[in-house]
């Protein structure tokens, strides 16, 4: 038995002794880590005790390290990490391969949500989204009873208003098939770190300590009152506050991070800084961020105003982030700023909730947010988030996180409130009933009556917190309506999930939507009307699709529809006015996904939409798998039509083509641009590709001879099929 004892400033070395893997430790020691920090040394306590663990501490204070001296004392067994966002996953899946060296497999996996994913079985860490999770949940996944070890990164959005029922679920589902499965959870700072840790039956390591020293305040005219009393005065650059705080960082040898309320005021400021701070940059780095610009530019085939824009801010050493960038461009962004060529980065309050960036200054210039109506001062916790930005481990003394205000009042306000205020408590998002309604028909494959619905639901956060009877009524509600709508039939007092509701959940679909694409198709199907315009608005009127917003200018849109060939009737404008916005926001997005199967332009479609190109992919490929999600309710209910329709549609959402062109755009290297191309040349499938040789396609526009070569190679050897 190992000594369970761990001194100060205990060197990672010494964990060998107390029998972590020497090849593991070594791993890390080649990264650069040589000490513990002193909460990564109490929680190497509980990792040998072989507890569950909850790890609530600042942002940056090593909480991933933790995990990885977790990983390692599971190995023989298989561990699932779960993160929040794709973009997490990624990043930990980069970072975990190393591991592969102590004989380690590792596998990410965060697409496709109608899988088994049975491939995963060999392999012994696995990373995924919590939304990932619940559908291999869903669809029975054998292997997940063989998960001896769960790390859920950033727990505390347990908390999160759009996923954390689903986090909740995954976890309580976990522990329901596998009741030895040990859990880890990292959290940041909480104000109810115990009350969580005692749901999760965890050891509790919960610490203000941080790496670099965090000095938080806030500015008034030209002078920064920190909580600690001192105030240091910032020189006057240009006269603006934000951009003065981020050029001074960056002239003192740092780099800022600027939060602000929304997209516009990003990309704004990012334009102002970029301006006044080329100025103080040398050549050879304004040489190096003009190559960085051209590979913005490069990213796709189609550019845009927005692209243009961020490498016209970038030749600055200044960029943008927000969920609108195309998310390549998000990916330069970040990493450039890692590598300290980008300078300022300003971004919307995403980024604190997504990928590493830290920074010397972080400034927040809005602490305001929109909302129902009115601008509202943000949560403590989500100020905490972007504050604990600031500080960069090896290169940064200290961090500085700074509010600005307009005057003394506001000073003293933000002072209380967010410098010196206690972070909110946490709670759980799951008694809302579109949340239950979502995740009472995946717990029916496991809950056969009512009775066990509530044992099941009490062992949830929300159980524990308020006691399952609290929601019973609700529960009740929900059943009745999976009942009454085909999704769950009751026999002899039993639950059972019909073929439709099963399907609903494998498709990972809000019953509601499923209900949507139903009645709608089969209306089509019987009054034989089933039209592109007519299918695209029917999943745009699912409350899975994320709409574009209405205005009255919006109106001339309208005059390119006929009703008629909709699925869905309007309801009265004055009769049911929020019916009828919703309505008109479904198919101002359903004509979006249109124009883009009639080779809209991407740069157009943005423009006339106003829209980013992310927000654009978010929306194609949530059409994509609720088109395919319509073929296998049509599947299900023989609507040969509907079927055959929205299998075609959702391969041109795929692509964004008019249907002449599919053969064409499924033939890896060739896209959109490249196909239409081909196309007007006279050239319409792979026969009349490998006809023309490498010799033939190399002439044409846009392809070239490398890329030529290896789509002749690939049809000739493979048959080359993008699926």
């Amino acid at each position: 038995m190992f000594s369970l004892r761990v001194v100060a400033n205990m060197k990672l070395s010494e964990l060998v002794n107390l029998g972590f893997p020497r090849e593991g430790i070594s791993l890390l020691i080649e990264d650069g880590i040589e000490t513990l920090y002193p909460p990564q040394e109490e929680a190497v306590k509980k990792i040998l005790s072989n507890r569950n663990l909850l790890l609530s501490v600042p942002t940056a204070s090593g909480k991933t390290l933790v995990a990885e001296l977790a990983i390692m004392r599971n190995l023989g067994g298989k561990t699932l990490y779960i993160v929040p966002l794709r973009a997490l996953a990624n990043e930990k899946y980069e970072e975990f391969k190393k591991y592969e060296a102590l004989g380690l497999k590792v596998a990410l996996s965060t697409g496709e949500y109608d899988s088994k994913d049975e491939w995963l079985e060999d392999y012994d860490l696995i990373i995924c989204t919590s939304e990932k999770a619940d559908s291999l949940l869903r669809h029975g996944a054998r292997w997940m009873e063989e998960v001896s070890l769960l790390i859920v990164d950033e727990i505390h959005l347990i908390n999160d208003y759009s996923r954390g029922a689903t986090l909740e679920m995954v976890i309580s589902r976990m522990r329901r098939i596998n009741p030895d499965v040990r859990i880890i959870g990292l959290s940041a700072t909480i104000g109810n770190p115990s009350d969580l840790a005692e749901w999760l039956d965890a050891e509790l390591v919960s610490s203000d300590w941080r790496p670099v020293v965090l000095r938080e305040g806030v500015l008034l005219g030209h002078e920064v009152f920190f909580g600690d009393g001192e105030v240091r005065r910032v020189n006057k650059i240009k006269g603006d506050s934000a951009i003065d705080l981020a050029v001074d960082a960056v002239i003192d040898g740092g780099q800022s991070l600027v939060f602000l309320g929304s997209r516009r005021s990003a990309e704004s400021l990012a334009i102002k800084i970029s301006e006044v701070l080329r100025k103080f940059l040398g050549e050879e780095e304004l040489n190096n961020l003009s190559r960085i610009a051209e590979s913005i530019e490069e990213v796709t085939q189609e550019r845009t105003e927005l692209a243009e824009k961020l490498a016209r801010c970038v030749r600055g050493g200044v960029a943008f982030h927000h969920a609108g960038l195309h998310p390549e461009h998000r990916r330069i962004v970040e990493k450039k700023f890692k590598s300290r060529e980008i300078k300022v980065v300003c971004a919307t309050p995403t980024l604190a909730a997504g990928v590493n960036l830290p920074a010397r200054r972080v400034i927040i210039r809005d602490y305001r947010r929109y909302d129902m109506g009115s601008m509202i001062p943000i949560p403590t916790m989500e100020y905490k988030q972007m504050a604990g930005r600031a500080g960069r481990p090896k290169y940064d003394e200290y961090g500085e996180a700074v509010l600005i205000s307009k005057s003394l009042n506001e000073m003293n306000f933000l002072m209380s409130r967010y410098v010196l205020g206690r972070v909110e408590e946490i709670s759980s998002k799951l008694s809302s009933l579109p949340s239950l309604r979502f995740h009472v028909l995946s717990s029916i494959e496991f809950c056969k009556n009512f009775e066990e619905l509530l044992e099941f639901f009490s062992s949830t956060f929300l159980g524990h917190a308020v006691g399952v009877r609290e929601i019973e009524d609700k529960v009740s509600q929900v059943i009745e309506f999976l009942i009454e709508n085909g999704f769950v039939i009751e026999q002899n007092d039993e639950y059972k999930l019909t073929i439709f509701g099963k399907r609903t959940s494998e498709l990972y679909l809000d019953p509601v939507s499923s209900l949507i694409i139903r009645d709608g198709a089969v209306k089509g199907e019987e009054e034989k009307k089933v039209s592109e315009i007519g299918l695209l608005h029917l999943i745009c009127s699912t409350p899975d699709m994320e709409r574009l917003s209405f205005s009255k200018r919006d109106y001339l849109l309208m005059e390119e529809v006929d009703n008629e060939h909709l699925l869905i009737d309007p309801p009265d404008e004055f009769e049911d006015p929020i019916g009828f916005k919703e309505f008109l926001r479904s198919l101002k997005t359903g004509l979006l996904l249109k124009d883009w199967i009639k080779e809209m332009g991407e740069n157009e479609i943005t423009k006339k939409y106003r829209i980013g190109p992310g927000d654009l992919r978010r929306i194609l490929e949530t059409a994509e798998w609720l088109l395919y999600s319509t073929r296998e309710i049509s599947r299900l209910f023989e609507l040969r039509r509907v079927r055959k329709i929205s299998e075609e549609l959702r391969k041109r959402v795929k692509y964004g083509v008019k249907r002449e062109l599919l053969p064409l755009v499924s033939i890896r290297g060739i896209g959109r641009v490249r196909a239409r191309t081909l196309f007007n040349k006279g050239i319409r499938n792979r026969e009349d590709l490998l006809r023309l040789g490498v010799s033939g396609l190399e002439r044409i526009d846009g392809i070239g001879k490398k890329l030529a070569e290896k789509i002749i190679r690939d049809l000739e050897s493979s048959g080359n099929s993008k699926g």
